[in-house]
């Protein structure tokens, strides 16, 4: 699953998702989301590289804990034949809880 396609999934759960950062106009609405590439490899050998891929954090904000949405994006992670490891952390300043994954994609 490639990046794009990931993030098609994704929108379907959250329709304001976003690449990298909020518009203005997201910054009141809750559950929010987004992500971005942050680690790029792949497989190589003999000088040759087989395949390309990418690292795709997701990250979901929230003012509840145990938001039902990142439930459902761990269920559709895992319809999709992925193991994902869901971290929370909550910003006592701002009183949101943010949820994160990383999710192994091809990169094309």
């Amino acid at each position: 699953m490639t990046k794009k396609e990931l993030s098609i999934i994704i929108k379907s759960i959250f329709p304001n998702l976003r690449e990298w950062s909020f518009r203005e106009s997201d910054l009141d609405t809750f559950p929010r989301a987004l992500y971005w590439g942050y680690v790029r490899g792949g497989t190589r050998a003999s000088g040759k590289t087989y395949n390309k891929d990418e690292m795709v954090q997701v990250s979901v904000f929230s003012l509840i804990p145990d938001e039902p949405k990142v439930d459902e994006l761990e269920n559709v992670l895992i319809q999709y034949g992925f193991s994902p490891e869901i971290y929370v952390e909550f910003n006592e300043n701002d009183r949101i809880f943010h949820y994160y994954v990383g999710v192994q994609c091809e990169r094309g």
